[in-house]
């Protein structure tokens, strides 16, 4: 993570300095609400738990189905613009730093705008779980505890993980009996299996929070509109999760490419 925060420090520095004010409050707006959108994303998944469960009475039933198709459209146009902005915003950072640092990475630099953009969607989609789970505890505050502390242990995991990546990595690029395409070979090689490796636990950690939700609710110790509500939760959270450890493992291998030059980077912005 002290890698992520070292990026995402670079970046939020860099936009601060050559920004202009229109530039910066468009880069922070598209930061706060690529990680508060859950919240939307939260009370879409009650409207809908209360559309199929009836808790809500037939009267209101039109009512809520415009609501969430108001919030659904909203959200969906919100998200769309936000990630098409964060590209550009991230372009706009790694023309300041290539600028900055007199092309220091030279063709590298494609690997640079990659480690930024993906330190960005981790930072994001960790955001999003947090969120998500320190409001489920409002709904639940056993299932709510739960989902956080997976999360967390989820975060030491793709640490691990990502910094034995990060490790392979290097020794690719460093590798001098291979040729170029052995190079490549091995190097998505290594990041696709470090990924599904993420993905297996993640959807295994997800099965087993199905099963206790099943067992919860036949004990009745929830109801069926709190099952439901957490099942759209967990499938969000594990979503995340997943997308947090692809971006991870993307991470390293640009990582590899640009760490022996990343401290010129950051001396040359904070000149610039």
């Amino acid at each position: 993570m002290k890698i992520i925060i070292r990026i995402f420090r670079l970046l939020m520095s860099t936009a601060f300095r050559g920004f202009s004010l229109h530039q910066k409050l468009e880069f922070y707006f598209v930061i706060f609400f690529a990680i508060a959108s859950p919240i939307i994303d939260l009370i879409i998944f009650k409207i809908i738990a209360s559309l199929f469960v009836g808790s809500s009475g037939d009267n209101n039933l039109y009512l809520l189905f415009a609501v969430l198709v108001i919030l659904f459209s909203a959200n969906a146009i919100l998200k769309y613009f936000s990630k098409i902005k964060k590209i550009e915003c991230i372009n706009r950072i790694i023309q300041l730093l290539n600028k900055y640092s007199n092309s220091i990475l030279k063709s590298n630099i494609n690997w640079l705008r990659m480690s930024c953009l993906e330190s960005l969607n981790i930072l994001i989609s960790f955001g999003h779980v947090l969120i998500i789970s320190m409001f489920s505890i409002f709904l639940n505050w056993f299932l709510g505890i739960s989902l956080l502390g997976i999360a967390s242990l989820f975060l030491i995991y793709f640490n691990l993980l990502f910094n034995r990546e990060n490790v392979n990595q290097k020794k690719i690029r460093f590798n001098s009996k291979l040729v170029a395409y052995q190079r490549g070979e091995q190097n998505v090689l290594s990041r696709v299996k470090a990924a599904e490796r993420v993905a297996l636990v993640v959807n295994f950690e997800f099965f087993i929070f199905f099963a206790i939700l099943i067992h919860l609710y036949s004990q009745e110790i929830i109801n069926s509109q709190t099952g439901l509500i957490f099942l759209f939760i967990m499938r969000f959270i594990c979503s995340n999760l997943m997308n947090a450890g692809s971006a991870m493992m993307r991470l390293a291998r640009g990582w590899a490419n640009i760490f022996d030059r990343f401290d010129t980077l950051t001396d040359s912005s904070r000149l610039g």
